[in-house]
C-alpha cells in the first residue's frame, strides 16, 4: 500500500477524535526529519494515536523490523522466545506467523 494511502486510512480512523489529515501529515513529516523512513514514519503515527487515544494498532514482525532495523525474522524469533512475557505485560495481544 502506498504511504499516500495508509496516511488517508490512519486519518480516517482517527477523525473521530478530532485528528486531521494536516496533524497526520505534520507527524509524518517530522518523523522524516529526524531520520525515519516513510514507512517508520507511519508506523509511529500509529503507535502514537493508539497511544493518545487508548486505541488498539496491531504491527507485524516487518513493522517492527523497519522501526528498529532488525530482519523480521530476527523480530519473530524474538517474540516466539518471549511470547508469555511479552503476552503478560501487554505488549502482544496475540501471535500470528504466516507462512
Amino acid at each position: 500500500m502506498s504511504v499516500k494511502k495508509e496516511l488517508s486510512n490512519i486519518c480516517r480512523r482517527y477523525s473521530k477524535h478530532g485528528v486531521t489529515m494536516q496533524d497526520c501529515t505534520a507527524l509524518i513529516r517530522s518523523g522524516i526529519e529526524c531520520g525515519l523512513t516513510p514507512a517508520a514514519a507511519l508506523i509511529g503515527l500509529r503507535l502514537e494515536l493508539a497511544n493518545v487515544f487508548g486505541e488498539h494498532e496491531y504491527f507485524t514482525a516487518a513493522d517492527v523490523a523497519e522501526v528498529t532495523g532488525e530482519q523480521p525474522d530476527h523480530v519473530e524469533q524474538y517474540v516466539k522466545e518471549h511470547e508469555e512475557e511479552l503476552y503478560n505485560s501487554g505488549h502482544i495481544a496475540r501471535m500470528s506467523f504466516l507462512t
